[in-house]
């Protein structure tokens, strides 16, 4: 009936060139013609019963030919992907079609994606326990001390420790690219801390002697040190206008503050919870470090092939979700936001690429890695997962939505639990005599313990993973409307 070549590209596509042999496109050809004659009215014959070449004649040759090709191509791409012997990640695109006594065209199917992991048994890391030392516990007291500190208004110049209130605009003149804006606040508040200046110890030292009302205009050289080199030893222009000066005191360390920030007796039970916190945060951290590491070198080790349109849906990903984040903080759309940067939406999602094809391989990674040790995540883990969240919320069961598992919330929580349990089992691997058990108890979600914490990043992976019985990949192709 048909002649096939099936060439693999690089792309991890099928290139399939279908050849229908002349008498089966003939043949389809009249079934096309007479299912037409029994829906369109061709005159002087009843429906049905017009003959082939008058109705050739009378719909076009061009069209007749068309809905006969769309019809056999839509008939026969199951049996045509299943003898080309591969397993498509979706259904492919007809490309140069050509319809004259015969049918050829050719078809582009993206293939599911296939993972080869490398000796991940051999995979090991290193893993000191973490320590808390005095400075570290010092640092959190001083942020302590700073929220409590009390500021009142004085009618003096101000001095060194004193917290003004300012307008400032302070800008360098670049040769190349004009004004560069370092500053532009109004009512801003500065310590005047000798020993965390802005910028430079010389610009505090033309605030002080300035009281509420002074204006003042002074020139100043920044640093060397600078991260921003156009900045280094440039000349930076600042206007400043004092608005009130207050005499900045912070509390005294001792058991009254610590009784007035939380439930502590003494500085000493303060000391000890603030030493635990900062502990487990960095636990947390260097746990984190750990599983990015184990995960980047798990990706490294393997072979991973994927199309093209697997990438593209995953920017399609990323881009909606920066759409709603710039949405929820700023009120605008993602590309009103581009706009006033400058930007085309092509080339933000240009600018994605690397993290999309990163979270690409991440996801087929991990989830390849959690069929090889058989990890999954079983519905009632899910279902107690969920009753876990509602209950973080403050809610009863009793009144909360029933869980769909086939819901976006099913299958995050699912894929969350199995982020989770691959992690613990790379962390028991990568340790050696550390059993999974083990493992598992250490990995825990981040979250915020210590106030003077919520400024840090956490730079971890952001990944999915893919779960077959979910229909994400499909092993063949279905023949629908949608299928050429």
């Amino acid at each position: 009936m048909y002649k096939l070549e099936t060439k693999i590209l690089d792309t991890h596509e099928a290139y399939i060139t279908v050849e229908i042999e002349e008498a089966a496109f003939q043949k389809t050809l009249r079934e096309a013609a007479r299912n037409i004659s029994y829906n369109v009215h061709i005159p002087g014959f009843r429906k049905g019963r017009a003959p082939f070449g008058k109705i050739m004649r009378y719909v076009g040759t061009d069209r007749l030919k068309q809905e006969a090709a769309e019809s056999m191509i839509q008939e026969i791409y199951p049996k045509v992907i299943e003898d080309a012997g591969i397993k498509p990640y979706q259904n492919g695109t007809v490309e140069d079609m050509n319809v004259d006594d015969q049918l050829t065209f050719n078809i582009l199917v993206p293939l599911a994606p296939e993972v080869t992991l490398g000796d991940y048994h051999s995979l090991r890391t290193d893993w000191t326990e973490p320590t808390v030392d005095d400075a570290e516990v010092a640092d959190v007291l001083e942020h302590i001390r700073a929220d409590n500190a009390t500021e009142e208004v004085v009618e003096r110049p101000c001095q060194y420790g004193d917290l003004v209130y300012i307008d400032i605009f302070g800008s360098v003149d670049d040769e190349e690219e004009g004004e560069l804006v370092l500053i532009d606040k109004d009512s801003e508040a500065f310590l005047l801390d000798e020993d965390d200046p802005f910028l430079t110890p010389a610009f505090y030292d033309e605030i002080v002697g300035m009281a509420a009302d002074d204006e003042k205009a002074f020139t100043i050289t920044l640093p060397e040190t600078l991260d921003d080199e156009r900045l280094r030893n440039a000349e930076a222009a600042f206007d400043v206008i004092i608005h009130k000066v207050c005499a900045y005191t912070m509390p005294d360390l001792d058991d009254a503050l610590a009784s007035s920030v939380g439930n502590f007796e003494t500085l000493a039970d303060l000391k000890e919870n603030i030493r635990h916190h900062v502990l487990e945060r960095k636990l947390r951290e260097q746990e984190t470090e750990h599983q990015n590491e184990l995960l980047e070198t798990l990706a490294e080790q393997a072979d991973v092939r994927y199309p093209p349109v697997l990438l593209e849906e995953t920017l399609d990903t990323l881009t909606e979700e920066h759409a709603k984040s710039v949405q929820k903080k700023h009120k605008i759309s993602l590309e009103d936001a581009l706009r006033l940067e400058g930007k085309t939406l092509e080339e933000f999602r240009e600018s994605l690429v690397g993290q999309a094809r990163k979270r690409v391989i991440y996801s087929l990674v991990l989830s390849t890695f959690a069929a090889e040790e058989d990890i999954t995540a079983s519905d009632a883990e899910v279902y107690a997962a969920y009753a876990e969240l509602i209950e973080a919320t403050g809610k009863s069961m009793a009144v909360a939505p029933e869980l769909d598992l086939d819901s976006d919330v099913g299958k995050t929580i699912r894929n969350e639990i199995l982020k989770r349990k691959c992690f613990a089992h790379l962390l028991a691997i990568a340790g050696g005599e550390v059993t999974t058990e083990e493992a598992s108890e250490t990995i825990v979600a981040y979250e915020e313990d210590v106030e003077d914490d919520a400024d840090e990043d956490m730079d971890a992976v952001e990944v999915d993973i893919e779960v077959e019985d979910e229909g994400e990949i499909e092993d063949e192709a279905p023949a629908d409307e949608d299928a050429a």
